[in-house]
């Protein structure tokens, strides 16, 4: 396969490293995560219950939808001039690159992304690899990690299906895990294995427990990947178990708080303000180079449109407050520029 060895691939083709710009780690554009987000007893509900569950995101719904109700059309992002819309808030606001982590089974559009990317001049980073169980294919138990593997090389070697659309992470890698399942070991082997002979990086969505998270990275580790290709998603939470942070920074890996935003302020008692109080301690442990942020929106109630913060709110809202904490300008230029460089360039393949 091509080496892509000193480049970052976005959906428009290779890019310059020192393009990259002021990037966001973990977002997405088009999904489908409906069957994450079904009523409970689905097959008994009432009338009113149905009404909600097939009604639009609308006036009248939002407070429910923003409770995260089950309205599907929540869950749901498909609407191309939308995105457009969206994401322009972002390159406003000095945002220069999107890692969208959409992976597959989740309905992505990767000829959208291309599209609002050259509009836009924003660079997308498309990613690869399989989501959690219920988003799984059919035949997921009966596909062997080499033929995980050789699809997620494909992705990034040739490109998604007939789009000639390439991607340029592994990820995100969905792990529900308690327990993790033989499908949720197989995939995270395929995306190491395939990590080493394309280059990319991970990104994982990993299990929520602690033991959990480290055995996923002891299994990713044991295929010889090294553990500075991998990003541990959806950490913000281990901003209040300090400890436990440090312990996962301690292995190389990068961490990403892509969670900001869902509460749209940095109130004292709020998960978005606990994260922005740890950065300082975090650099202070001497691991600022491994600290990425994002906002990860995936639902309608996380859009501007529909009363959210949007793709914008680390750089509108999030980095301000860093700068009063104490963050330099040249911290926060190391979180939003250099590291997500340097996770998003190709490793020579390790073969």
């Amino acid at each position: 396969m091509q080496d892509f060895s000193g480049k970052i691939i976005t959906v428009n083709g290779p890019i310059d490293p020192n393009d990259v710009g002021i990037t966001s780690a973990h977002e997405h554009l088009f999904l489908d995560i409906r069957k994450n987000h079904l009523p409970p007893n689905e097959d008994n509900l009432t009338v009113a219950e149905i009404k909600i569950w097939e009604s639009p995101v609308n006036l009248d719904n939002l407070h429910l939808a923003r409770d995260m109700a089950p309205i599907r059309d929540n869950y749901l992002l498909n609407d191309k001039k939308l995105a457009l819309k969206e994401l322009s808030e972002f390159s406003k606001f000095g945002g220069k690159t999107i890692i969208d982590v959409t992976s597959n089974g989740l309905k992505g559009d990767p000829v959208a992304l291309k599209e609002i990317s050259e509009i836009l001049k924003v660079n997308i980073v498309k990613g690869c690899g399989w989501y959690q169980k219920v988003f799984y294919p059919s035949d997921m138990n009966k596909r062997t990690v080499k033929d995980l593997t050789n699809e997620i090389i494909s992705d990034i070697s040739v490109g998604y299906k007939d789009t000639g659309i390439k991607s340029g992470i592994i990820g995100e890698i969905g792990l529900n895990g308690n327990p993790l399942l033989p499908e949720e070991i197989n995939s995270a082997k395929a995306a190491a294995i395939a990590s080493n002979i394309t280059g990319a990086a991970i990104s994982l969505h990993p299990p929520v427990l602690i033991e959990e998270k480290h055995k996923i990275l002891d299994i990713i580790s044991s295929e010889g990947t090294e553990l500075n290709r991998v990003v541990l998603g959806h950490s913000n939470h281990l901003a209040e178990d300090f400890d436990s942070l440090m312990s996962f920074f301690e292995r190389d890996i990068y961490i990403a708080f892509d969670t900001l935003g869902v509460v749209r302020s940095i109130a004292s008692n709020n998960p978005d303000a606990i994260v922005a109080n740890s950065i300082p301690k975090i650099i202070k442990e001497g691991y600022l180079d491994k600290i990425l942020l994002a906002q990860d929106v995936c639902w309608k109630t996380h859009l501007k449109a529909y009363g959210g913060a949007g793709y914008s709110f680390i750089l509108e809202k999030f980095l301000p407050h860093l700068k009063k904490l104490g963050l330099s300008e040249r911290d926060i230029n190391t979180i939003m520029i250099d590291n997500p460089k340097k996770i998003l360039t190709f490793n020579k393949p390790n073969k």
